[in-house]
């Protein structure tokens, strides 16, 4: 499978690299794309040891999202390990390479905020809360 291929990188990330260059800021710049990058690995990392098929891995101006063309019932189990490989890979990146960069985007990103990896980790935990509450109150009126 080839990965490279699936890379899609959006015009506008042009617009903004070229306009972060001549005003000083490409530095900045070119560390959070690679925060971000890192970032999106740990999430390709995780699809592709659960051998889930990737369709795409969009890199946008100031973000990137990864597109999955997987099966829709996935398990909690397998889609939660998705999600958190990219901030397992973004807390051991900032070992190695330590930025006050990472701590913005890393709890930007937790953040309840669709499409952001914080608002499907709450709809996972959600979504295993119903499913214990409406077990409990089936086996209730079974009884």
């Amino acid at each position: 499978m080839k990965i490279r291929s699936k890379i899609v990188v959006h015009p506008l990330y042009y617009v903004v690299a070229f306009i972060s260059f001549f005003t000083g800021y490409f530095k900045a710049f070119s560390i959070y794309t690679i925060i971000i990058l890192v970032h999106e690995l740990g999430h390709v990392v995780a699809a592709l040891i659960l051998k889930w098929p990737i369709k795409k891995v969009t890199i946008y101006p100031f973000g990137c999202m990864t597109t999955f063309d997987n099966k829709l019932n996935s398990s909690v189990y397998e889609e939660f390990l998705v999600l958190i490989y990219g901030p397992l890979f973004q807390i051991l990146f900032n070992m190695l390479y330590p930025t006050s960069y990472h701590y913005f985007i890393l709890l930007f990103n937790l953040l309840p905020i669709y499409p952001l990896d914080g608002s499907k980790i709450l709809f996972l935990i959600l979504n295993k809360i119903c499913l214990l509450y409406t077990s409990d109150a089936a086996d209730d009126r079974i009884s």
